[in-house]
């Protein structure tokens, strides 16, 4: 079961970083040298720190992504360049059928490759954890904006007056409080059957999907790696992603539009100041420097620019570029739906 960790932090994965992949040193005069990132590893695959979220329903085709301190990538940057879907679950999948109601009886879905009829249980899916300080309000030390309040019931901002849990020192949820597809688990699991997710979460947001029974015989081999054609999973667990995901566009497949980059040039237009002296990387061979991301004003300046695509892979346009979409296609994805109708 995964934790949504709500509450503002420095992500471990991913940071917007001022510097893209340059290391600013001071020398013993004051002068600042510039240490951009090697080339070494670009190209290799990725996976975007977003698939680790259930909720999360795969990138768009019109959009590029670019993910800073990337710890899978030499280079710390994995670029996606005009993608669609989740680079793990290659078919993406169909609206989950929500079964947090114990009276829901799971139905069958298709396998988006083969179109036959599997069958699904209910799945633990996502948890939602917001961490917080329950030290009383007034109370030498406690922060004003993260502190249970006597006068509010216990209640702390943080928690959008929820009460923060002295022993877990998380936000407990009630009836009103978590999403529409979450339900709010008691303090007291006492009462519940066994398997229930309620069980490992008393006082969150839970929610379950109806997930394959058998995921092992919906799996294939793809590109050297197992993936599923039949639901899409968390990378590394066998906890359901939430949410449909469209399947990937067969012209623009991760192996050529997600991989570890380097940033190889500033933007045509629109150059910070910091990158005259930001060392830029040279693209090896079989990648050319192209320009991914415009200095359009908004963001981070130092991660506009140019970076270091496979060649014969620049995106022109949303309508043409795509291709068709082998696995689940709706009126919100691009390209064309597959010929057999999955």
């Amino acid at each position: 079961m995964s934790l949504r960790n709500t509450r503002k932090r420095k992500d471990f994965w991913s940071t917007s970083v001022r510097l893209g992949c340059a290391m600013v040193i001071v020398g013993s005069f004051g002068a600042l040298f510039t240490i951009g990132c090697e080339s070494g590893g670009v190209g290799d695959p990725c996976v975007p720190e977003d698939e680790y979220k259930d909720s999360f329903a795969g990138f768009n085709l019109s959009e590029e992504n670019i993910e800073s301190r990337s710890f899978q990538c030499q280079t710390r940057i994995c670029l996606v360049n005009h993608f669609q879907g989740r680079v793990t679950c290659p078919n993406g999948q169909g609206i989950p059928q929500n079964c947090n109601d114990p009276n829901v009886t799971c139905q069958s879905i298709v396998n988006q490759v083969t179109g036959e009829m599997v069958d699904t249980t209910c799945t633990p899916g996502g948890v939602i954890l917001t961490s917080c300080d329950p030290t009383p309000c007034g109370e030498q030390g406690a922060d004003p904006k993260d502190c249970n309040d006597p006068a509010l019931n216990g209640g702390n901002p943080t928690c959008a007056g929820n009460v923060c849990n002295s022993t877990g020192r998380f936000c407990e949820c009630n009836s009103g409080s978590c999403p529409g597809d979450y339900r709010c688990c008691p303090l007291d699991t006492s009462g519940l059957p066994e398997g229930d997710p309620c069980l490992e979460a008393p006082g969150l947001c839970v929610t379950s999907v109806c997930a394959p029974t058998d995921r092992a015989t919906q799996q294939a081999t793809e590109n050297g790696n197992t993936v599923d054609q039949a639901a899409c999973y968390i990378p590394g667990t066998d906890e359901p992603v939430g949410v449909p995901v469209c399947g990937w566009c067969t012209e623009r497949t991760p192996e050529n539009s997600v991989y570890c980059s380097c940033r190889c040039g500033p933007p045509d237009s629109g150059a910070s100041e910091a990158d005259a002296n930001f060392n830029f990387c040279d693209c090896p061979d079989g990648f050319t420097c192209a320009e991914v991301r415009p200095n359009v004003g908004l963001g981070d300046a130092q991660l506009a620019g140019k970076y270091c695509i496979k060649q014969g892979t620049e995106f022109t346009d949303v309508g043409t570029d795509c291709g068709s979409v082998t696995g689940f296609w709706a009126s919100q994805c691009n390209g064309l739906p597959s010929s057999d109708g999955n």
